[in-house]
C-alpha cells in the first residue's frame, strides 16, 4: 500500500468500517489428529455481505493492501425475519483472510482506522501473532513449536474479549501441546531418525535375503 495514496487510503479506512461493522476478527484453535501439524492456531479475519458491489471494493482492498484472501458463496434458505416469512434470503458471499502472515498484514494497515471492541480484538491478536512470529523464527522450526507461556497468555486474552467457551480446555490443548513439543529436543530427534534408518535398513535387508531364499527354491526350467 502507497501510504501518500490518498485514494488508497481512504479505500483502506473504508475497508476498516467494513470490519468495523459486520466484519470477525477471531482466533480458531484446533487438535489435528495423525498430521505433522497436531494443533494449529489460525488468526483470521471475516467478512460477509450480500452486496456484490461491496464484496468487489473488500476485494480490491486487499490487493491494495497486498493480501491474499478466499471467497466462499452460500445460498440460504428462507425463514421468519419480524414475523414474516421469506421464501429465500439474498447469497451470502464470505472473504476471509487467514493465517499467521496474511491476518497480519491486514490488520497492521486497517487498525488506524478501527475503534471500538475491533481495535482492541486487532491489538490482541497483533500482540499473540507478532510473538509467535519471533519465536517460531528463532526456533529455526516451521511446525509444531511449543508455546510459551506468553503464547497461551496472549490467546487467552484474546479469547476472552471474544466471549469464547471453555477457555480451561483450550489451555490444557496448548499446554499438553508445548509439553510435547518440548520433549523433542534436536538430541531426541537425531536419536528419532538414527532409529528409523535402522529399522528401514533392518526391513530392506529381510526382505532382500527373503527373495534371494524365495529365487533358491524356484526349481530351474
Amino acid at each position: 500500500m502507497n501510504r501518500d495514496n490518498q485514494q488508497e487510503i481512504g479505500l483502506v479506512g473504508w475497508l476498516a468500517g467494513i470490519i468495523d461493522g459486520e466484519g470477525t476478527v477471531a482466533l480458531s484453535i484446533s487438535r489435528r489428529a495423525k498430521r505433522s501439524q497436531m494443533i494449529r492456531t489460525t488468526p483470521e479475519v471475516m467478512i460477509g455481505n450480500t452486496d456484490p458491489l461491496i464484496i468487489e471494493r473488500c476485494i480490491k482492498a486487499f490487493e491494495v493492501i497486498g493480501v491474499g484472501h478466499y471467497a466462499r458463496h452460500e445460498r440460504r434458505p428462507g425463514g421468519m425475519v419480524c414475523g414474516t416469512m421469506v421464501k429465500k434470503f439474498k447469497p451470502v458471499t464470505m472473504l476471509e483472510v487467514s493465517g499467521i502472515q496474511r491476518t497480519r498484514t491486514l490488520l497492521n494497515a486497517v487498525r488506524p482506522f478501527l475503534a471500538g471492541e475491533k481495535a482492541m480484538r486487532a491489538d490482541l491478536l497483533l500482540k499473540f501473532i507478532n510473538g509467535r512470529i519471533g519465536y517460531v523464527a528463532d526456533s529455526k522450526k516451521a511446525r509444531n513449536v511449543a508455546y510459551r507461556q506468553e503464547d497461551i497468555d496472549n490467546a487467552l486474552a484474546f479469547l476472552r474479549v471474544t466471549k469464547t467457551k471453555n477457555l480451561d480446555g483450550i489451555a490444557k490443548i496448548l499446554n499438553e501441546h508445548t509439553r510435547e513439543a518440548r520433549t523433542k529436543t534436536p538430541e531426541t530427534r537425531a536419536k528419532m531418525a538414527a532409529a528409523k534408518k535402522l529399522y528401514w535398513d533392518n526391513w530392506r535387508s529381510a526382505k532382500m535375503c527373503s527373495e534371494l531364499a524365495r529365487d533358491s527354491e524356484t526349481p530351474q526350467k
